[in-house]
């Protein structure tokens, strides 16, 4: 563990968790438990002990449950492992990234899902945007995709490659960023807004974009059979995982 004194987080979870109740009952997705563990808590540990010490956590204001947790236990956990977790509540949404515009920080905030699960070593991505003087950082990751029909490679006419049913493994977003202040600088005050959006306006903007590729384990985490899933490959992964 490395104290990351210059660098803060903001974990999102602005959400009101509509796909996850429809399917596993009527607790926020930052309270679902995977293993026994609410994934805020696996969340919070995961960024405290990777070095992090100012945490946020962005919370829709409807979610009265979620805030009395954060309040209750998450500020107790958080000061136990030497940090601070403070709430940010959105009294409208802000999309995916728009919280980052109302969060004081110093030189780099990491931008994390309450939804996703991963190991991605979060200290080599920050250093990583360090090093490529970047106003953005998006941490991706090879995401297998079935392809659920024949493929076939043609010359012309002629069919040269006949594959059944292969597996793509295009290179998808981590959901996890960091942005420097002229990434933050681009969004407007209470503006609900996407990270591919910002992406968009960071790039028009002529700042530097960069990816950090990583092989670690993620998981998107948003209905009963993905925590199922999630649930599958923490019990069979050896070290630590959020």
């Amino acid at each position: 563990m490395r104290a990351l004194t210059d660098s803060d987080v903001l974990i999102m979870a602005g959400g009101r968790s509509q796909r996850m109740r429809r399917s596993a009952g009527a607790a926020h997705k930052a309270l679902v438990s995977v293993l026994g563990v609410p994934m805020i808590e696996r969340n919070l540990r995961y960024v405290l002990e990777s070095g992090f010490r100012n945490v946020v956590v962005a919370i829709n204001a409807l979610e009265t449950e979620l805030a009395a947790y954060l309040e209750r236990v998450a500020s107790d956990l958080a000061r136990s492992l030497g940090g601070r977790c403070e709430t940010l509540i959105e009294d409208r949404p802000l999309g995916t990234i728009g919280a980052a515009r109302e969060v004081q920080f110093k030189d780099a905030l990491l931008v994390v899902n309450v939804d996703n699960l991963t190991a991605l070593s979060l200290t080599a991505l920050l250093d990583h945007h360090r090093r490529a003087e970047a106003a953005m950082t998006i941490a991706a990751h090879r995401e297998p995709l079935p392809f659920d029909f024949g493929e076939l490679t043609i010359a012309g006419d002629r069919v040269v490659e006949y594959r059944e049913k292969p597996v793509r493994h295009p290179l998808a977003s981590s959901g996890t960023y960091v942005l420097s202040h002229a990434a933050v600088e681009c969004i407007e005050r209470n503006e609900s807004l996407g990270a591919p959006a910002l992406f968009e306006r960071v790039n028009r903007r002529g700042l530097r974009v960069a990816a950090y590729e990583h092989d670690g384990l993620w998981i998107d985490v948003n209905d009963r059979v993905s925590v199922e899933r999630a649930e599958i490959l923490l019990a069979s992964r050896d070290g630590p995982t959020q």
